[in-house]
C-alpha cells in the first residue's frame, strides 16, 4: 500500500453493464487486479453478499468505527443497511474530500 498514491482516487468505474452480476464481477476483480479493498455502501447489499458468496470477503473494509469483537454478526459479515453507518461513509468521504490536497 505504500505505492499506492495518497489522497488521490485512482479508479472510477464508468460503465453501466447489462447486469447487477457483471458490476459485481467488474468491482471484485478491480480489487483483486489491485489488491485493495473496498469500504462498499451497504445499503445496497448484493455486491456485499457477492464478495462473501466467492469467497473475497477479505477483500471488504469492516466499519472503520468499531473494533471486531463490538461488531454485530452481520456487520462482520458486511451484510447490514444501517443508517448510521451510511452517515460514518459521509462524513468519512466529507472529510477526505475537504482535507486531502495537493
Amino acid at each position: 500500500m505504500e505505492d499506492a498514491p495518497p489522497n488521490h482516487f485512482f479508479l472510477e468505474y464508468i460503465s453501466r453493464p447489462q447486469t447487477a452480476e457483471i458490476f459485481f464481477e467488474d468491482v471484485l476483480m478491480a480489487c483483486v487486479f489491485y489488491g485493495m479493498p473496498i469500504l462498499a455502501e451497504n445499503n445496497k447489499p448484493r455486491l456485499l453478499y457477492y464478495f462473501k458468496r466467492r469467497g473475497y470477503r477479505g477483500f471488504s473494509i469492516n466499519r472503520p468505527d468499531k473494533i471486531w469483537n463490538k461488531l454485530s454478526v452481520a456487520e462482520k459479515e458486511e451484510i447490514l443497511s444501517d443508517n448510521a453507518y451510511s452517515c460514518i461513509i459521509y462524513d468519512n468521504g466529507s472529510h477526505y474530500i475537504h482535507h486531502a490536497g495537493p
